[in-house]
């Protein structure tokens, strides 16, 4: 529903709301924890949180389609026509450039490297770095003070510079971001949490505006079904090997496998993805 124009501020905008909501989350876990200890008030979260999703459901029921073609979801025919979507999803690479694939292929890579560290993350500042884990709460309110503080301006700079710069700057970026988690103190982990928001909205607005701008409307559906469903394939292997990783062989090899996984994404984002001269609407 967003101007090709103005899609990079778009998509930002989206992550600024998810900033403001979510930046006193922290602190709530952080008062939840100092009273109650760490079980009950997981419990109490997660009671919070299902509370929460149901009136984002709710919400979603008033929402209205853009996309006035196309045919009635039936439910009853949802697990028949399964085999049939997925050649579809399969099909609709055909029809979308080549830099859509290389796109796709980049953000898999991420998302895989991401997944070994997030499912190890807690444990490495706990039992590596010593930070108490009364105070891990802290570390998140630099992430998202951070996007939403630079999430207006990466908008505009995405949709002056293009896609391709802020994505590139994004992959570099994670250099400096996992570098001071992986040596870190609580003051670095700090700084690497702000840094990783930059990095989240950089990817995530450049990345989806350059999906949108390359796949067709009509084909987008299958096309974001697709690399969900192998990213999220991925991130379950990713935090199998993560954790066995960490278990078995070294702590700190989840995160040099992530370092590692920076160079296939930053070859592949500057010399396979190009941005399309017409931008899908």
């Amino acid at each position: 529903s967003i101007p090709a124009e103005q899609r990079g501020m778009g998509f930002s905008v989206i992550m600024l709301i998810n900033s403001v909501t979510t930046t006193p989350g922290p602190v709530v876990a952080g008062v939840l924890l100092w009273l109650f200890g760490l079980v009950p008030s997981m419990r109490i979260v997660y009671l919070i949180v299902t509370a929460l999703y149901l009136s984002a459901a709710f919400l979603r029921l008033r929402l209205k389609e853009t996309m006035t073609s196309g045919d009635p979801i039936r439910v009853q025919e949802f697990w028949s026509s399964y085999p049939k979507a997925i050649r579809e999803s399969w099909g609709a690479w055909k029809l979308v450039p080549r830099s859509m694939l290389w796109l796709f292929a980049a953000q898999t890579i991420m998302m895989f490297a991401v997944s070994c560290v997030q499912v190890i993350q807690a444990l490495y500042a706990r039992d590596v770095l010593l930070i108490p884990e009364s105070i891990w709460w802290i570390v998140f309110i630099p992430l998202f003070l951070s996007m939403l503080v630079v999430s207006m301006p990466i908008g505009k700079f995405v949709d002056k510079a293009g896609r391709k710069t802020p994505l590139l700057l994004s992959v570099l970026l994670q250099v400096p971001t996992v570098l001071l988690f992986l040596y870190g103190n609580f003051t670095r982990v700090l700084i690497s949490m702000a840094l990783l928001g930059v990095v989240v909205l950089l990817s995530n607005s450049a990345g989806s505006a350059m999906q949108t701008d390359l796949v067709p409307k009509e084909k987008r559906g299958k096309i974001i079904g697709f690399t969900n469903c192998v990213g999220y394939i991925m991130t379950a292997i990713g935090m199998l090997l993560g954790n066995w990783l960490y278990v078995s062989v070294s702590p700190q090899l989840p995160l040099y496998l992530l370092l590692a996984s920076i160079v296939p994404q930053f070859l592949i984002t500057w010399l396979l993805i190009r941005e399309p001269r017409i931008r899908e609407q």
